[in-house]
């Protein structure tokens, strides 16, 4: 067990062995005598006596002066070996008095019980707490003082020392608890706001108990102000789901809401003043039980609300449903494409022989002829006149016509990720051709109906590029311009202007159209993904989205709009020359 340290500063020397012997003295052994008499007078229901008397025992430290002791203190407390009491004589010649002495001791250790001991009165005492200091943890002490007195206060202040320093612990440990747990909330807090979801707390009967960031920002409402509100309140638009929040607190069972329509508008404080705020999110919530303990013992129902925005993802789903539509219509198309070049080489290939087999020039038609008794050219008159001729050469064209679409059908469907050098004016040329066959199934617009102007550079060299997908993006911009002019007035006939040419170190092509323009807020969006000005149902918003993507990540070019309204559009793409 360990025993508490007192210091002893005084120059009389002789009081030393007082002290030892009042505060710790030596044991004492029991005399034969008295053994025998413990012996003889000892009861079974007893305990033994001890072999030694005991009383209360300290460390005790013994210095003549007081700048030894205060140097003592001083390299003890390096090792943290703290006196819980110091008894000093106040004078002390020819070094430091005890009143410097206890100020010196005080300065390093404020904890230290000090009883200055003097013989004399020439020194008031409210003269020796002004210059100690600390009158709480001092005591004044008259020699020749009783050994009982002596013991008393060595007991009281070593004990009241002792329990200070453990409320001093205590007091540590509860300050250090209470920083964690504030640092633990801080960090939780920290967690919950940084979630990309909104969070809401609210107990068994409705009332908002958390609000985190997410929330904050998507309504513009700050935590304080929605703390202990109905949350009908302040979401009305939560309404709908309010026996779900009842049941997941109440029956302590996780409920979910999916692909709800979260329609917010509210007021919002914006800059002093109030202002609308409206916002419309498609959102999963899930709505979690949570059961808080009270100091009753008892449990306390809540439930926290998770609301999802997933409407980027249902948009996203839906581009994925259509692109994965679209490519089973290409994979279609391109087996229709293969199925219908078959029999459409053979109408080409017979119509041809029809023509060469009634020509006049042709010898073997005349021998032919000769035998039947007939003349060729009269055969061949006859057929001009009643237009067959004609129709044979129409027959000829449409199937030409027919084929080159097909071939442009079956070199579009083919998705190579390949670069090689193309001849950009025959590309252009081809996507225009596919455009201009395009079926519109609500015939809104007819590539056929407008003015398409082409101005190329015969001197540009071919451009490397993934001829597919280059074609994929000029279809798309003649799309979009034809869908802008579906609606020109009368006498305005839509008209598309289209020019390749070189400019430094780069491939350009330009798509104009005289429609009706885009704002300059709209230009600013038109690449975004899912942005569209087309009604529901007419656009997905990824047409230009994908050939920005096209046009910058595959072929570290440039695409870029200039319009004005009531001026027309102007899409410009630029494609490095050489290796991307």
């Amino acid at each position: 067990m360990n025993r508490e340290r007192v210091l002893i500063v005084d120059d009389d020397q002789e009081l030393w062995t007082a002290y030892q012997t009042v505060l710790a003295p030596k044991p004492v052994p029991k005399t034969e005598l008295k053994q025998l008499l413990d012996m003889f007078s000892s009861d079974d229901g007893l305990d033994k006596a001890d072999d030694y008397t005991h009383s209360e025992d300290y460390e005790l430290s013994f210095f003549a002066q007081g700048k030894e002791a205060f140097e003592h203190i001083l390299e003890e407390k390096s090792s943290c070996r703290m006196y819980a009491v110091a008894f000093i004589d106040v004078r002390m010649p020819p070094g430091w008095d005890g009143i410097k002495t206890a100020q010196k001791i005080r300065a390093i250790d404020p904890e230290i019980e000090i009883v200055i001991v003097t013989a004399y009165t020439d020194v008031p005492r409210s003269q020796i707490v002004r210059d100690i200091g600390a009158p709480d943890k001092l005591l004044y002490l008259r020699k020749p003082f009783d050994n009982e007195e002596l013991t008393q206060i060595a007991l009281q202040l070593t004990t009241k020392w002792k329990l200070y320093k453990q409320e001093r612990q205590q007091r540590h440990d509860i300050e250090k608890l209470l920083y964690e747990n504030q640092q633990g909330r801080h960090y939780l807090s920290g967690i919950i706001d940084s979630m990309p979801s909104m969070l809401i707390g609210v107990t068994g009967e409705g009332y908002i108990t958390h609000w985190n960031t997410q929330a904050e920002e998507f309504t513009g409402i700050p935590y304080e102000a929605v703390l202990n509100q109905p949350i009908e309140i302040v979401l009305p638009a939560l309404k709908g789901i309010n026996h779900l929040i009842y049941h997941a607190a109440i029956r302590s069972t996780v409920e979910k809401k999916e692909k709800f329509s979260f329609d917010y508008k509210g007021k919002i404080l914006k800059n002093g003043q109030n202002a609308s705020k409206k916002k419309s999110i498609l959102c999963d919530i899930i709505i979690y039980p949570l059961s808080i303990s009270e100091e009753n013992n008892t449990l306390k129902s809540s439930a926290i609300i998770r609301i999802d925005d997933i409407s980027e993802k249902v948009r996203l789903e839906e581009a994925l449903l259509q692109s994965d539509k679209m490519l089973t219509v290409g994979g279609l198309a391109a087996g229709m494409a293969h199925e219908i070049n078959t029999p459409l080489g053979s109408i080409i290939q017979n119509a041809q022989v029809i023509a060469n087999r009634i020509a006049p020039d042709n010898k073997k038609n005349q021998q032919q002829a000769d035998a039947c008794g007939t003349d060729i050219k009269n055969i061949y008159d006859y057929l001009l006149q009643r237009g067959i001729i004609q129709l044979l050469s129409g027959i000829r064209e449409c199937g030409s016509q027919t084929s080159k679409l097909v071939k442009g059908m079956l070199s579009f469907s083919h998705q190579s990720s390949a670069t090689v050098k193309e001849n950009l004016a025959e590309l252009v040329d081809e996507a225009i051709h596919l455009s201009m066959n395009d079926y519109d199934m609500q015939k809104t617009y007819r590539f056929r109906d407008f003015d398409i102007e082409t101005d190329y550079d015969s001197s540009m060299p071919p451009a490397t590029c993934i001829r597919s997908k280059i074609e994929q993006v000029i279809m798309n911009l003649l799309k979009n311009a034809a869908q802008s002019m579906q609606n020109m007035p009368a006498g305005h006939k839509p008209a598309l202007h289209i020019k390749l040419f070189k400019q430094d170190s780069f491939a350009c092509l330009e798509i104009k159209d005289n429609g009706p323009g885009i704002s300059e807020e709209i230009q600013k969006r038109i690449f975004d993904p899912f942005f569209t000005t087309k009604d529901v149902g007419v656009g997905t918003g990824l047409g230009l989205s994908l050939s920005y993507f096209i046009v910058t990540e595959n072929h570290n070019g440039y695409i870029s709009v200039n319009s004005k309204p009531g001026k027309g559009t102007c899409f410009k793409i630029q494609l490095p020359y050489g290796d991307r």
